[in-house]
């Protein structure tokens, strides 16, 4: 795996880690020859950009029952992924090392899946959480609209993305931390890249990480500001979701078991919010919800909203306003796993399981159903460009799903055991973060 920071709460694996990191793996069902020309479905893993790996992530089940190739890979993270120096800019004005990982895996495809029995003009590019985030961002980036042909985000987290000037910023507290700020741009440039990745304090859970920029090459705006003026990928069919408590797990693993009480809340809607000084209109907006549910829930509230819903939705809705084609979901079913506790609900990442037909326990038949459903709707994507199946590939029996329209009624489809339809999820909640925060960023 790429260096990373060890969770305070796991045991170190600082041996599994090694700047020689950037691997494909690839899956195929048994029968695929050179000549099957299959459908390819590469997934970008989660972990925030700074965090996360391809291992443990097993794609044999979705390819046997998705009849595709299942290709995941690594890709640099943090300040080896996303470092901005002014040096690194004269060098090349191109940035977003880990986005670029991701580039020359999806052209490496095109050159070489055939040979896997995979088809290269029919890759489809998916992911959950950061990786979800990455999806949504190659569908912005111009230069990587070649390389796939649909695109499955699964909880895309987070939408805002900093300037170059605040990469800058971020970059010159790096290079200073480790004694290389004041030397000149092609020293402080050099100076870093001497430096072991145990010296940069990649490994310190608490150093502060680098992430996607605005570069002006490949990506020329804020996210958000891209998607509402219709600057994406309109030919590629886009999947795009979230669970109904996004939140929950990311509060949980930060920072436990409720109950929160005021002043922790506060601190944590401010190291939150308080970087583009949003703290307290997120503290006002979730008001209510601390006298209904408490400071514990209104926190996770405000993080599964900003950071990952409402990006999903956002993304959903400016798709739908300038004519992409794109299918919006919705996953309430509760989570599916040893470690994940039934309390949190429908939280992050409890899809995976499905999508990978893989867990520690045993599924129940209708939990089963579920997981091929859900495969039956994603594989169809790469097969059919739509979710719905088609002649060489039908799929598990299925509701029939409709492209996603803001202005009708149950088009978004709701992901459990009995699948549903709905308008809309936070309507009004998330239209504030639009109006508030998420448009008011342009670079």
């Amino acid at each position: 795996m790429c260096p990373q920071p060890i969770w305070p709460f796991l045991p170190p694996n600082t041996d599994k880690q090694n700047e020689d990191c950037l691997f494909i793996n690839i899956w195929t069902p048994l029968t695929a020859s050179p000549k099957s020309s299959l459908p390819v479905m590469i997934f970008f893993h989660p972990g925030g950009n700074f965090k996360g790996s391809s291992d443990g992530i097993m794609g044999f089940n979705l390819a046997t029952l998705g009849n595709v190739v299942v290709v995941t890979i690594n890709y640099r993270l943090g300040i080896l992924g996303f470092l901005v120096l002014e040096g690194l800019i004269q060098e090349n004005p191109k940035l977003n090392y880990g986005l670029q990982d991701q580039q020359f895996a999806l052209a490496w495809l095109q050159d070489n899946i055939a040979a896997f029995g995979g088809d290269p003009t029919k890759v489809t590019i998916f992911g959950e959480s950061a990786g979800g985030d990455d999806v949504l961002t190659h569908m912005l980036m111009p230069e990587s609209w070649p390389l796939f042909r649909n695109a499955i985000s699964e909880s895309p987290a987070v939408t805002m993305m900093s300037s170059l000037g605040e990469g800058v910023l971020t970059g010159l507290e790096t290079a200073d931390r480790v004694g290389c700020a004041n030397l000149g741009l092609a020293q402080t440039v050099s100076c870093m890249r001497a430096k072991s990745v145990g010296d940069l304090g990649i490994y310190d859970f608490n150093t502060k990480t680098a992430g996607p920029v605005v570069d002006h090459v490949q990506i020329m705006n804020s996210p958000p500001i891209l998607w509402k003026n219709g600057m994406f990928n309109k030919k590629a069919v886009l999947i795009v979701g979230s669970t109904e408590y996004e939140g929950n797990l990311l509060n949980w693993l930060v920072h436990g078991n409720p109950p929160m009480n005021r002043t922790t809340y506060l601190q944590n809607q401010q190291e939150n919010w308080g970087s583009i000084r949003k703290a307290p209109w997120v503290v006002q907006e979730y008001s209510e919800v601390v006298e209904a549910q408490g400071y514990w829930q209104a926190l996770s509230n405000s993080m599964g909203d900003g950071w990952i819903a409402c990006n999903a939705a956002q993304a959903a809705n400016n798709s739908w306003a300038n004519q992409g084609q794109v299918y919006r979901y919705l996953w309430t079913q509760p989570p599916h796993s040893v470690w994940i506790p039934q309390w949190l609900n429908a939280t992050h990442s409890v899809e995976l399981p499905y999508v990978f037909h893989v867990s520690g326990l045993p599924f129940t038949p209708a939990q089963n159903t579920l997981s091929l459903q859900t495969i039956g709707y994603w594989a169809s994507l790469a097969h059919c460009d739509n979710p719905n199946g088609c002649s060489s590939f039908p799929g598990q029996t299925r509701p029939k799903w409709p492209q996603y329209n803001a202005a009708a009624q149950n088009t978004m489809i709701v992901l459990s055991t009995s699948i549903t339809f709905a308008t809309d999820f936070e309507r009004e909640t998330c239209q504030a973060w639009n109006e508030n925060v998420f448009y008011k960023f342009q670079y």
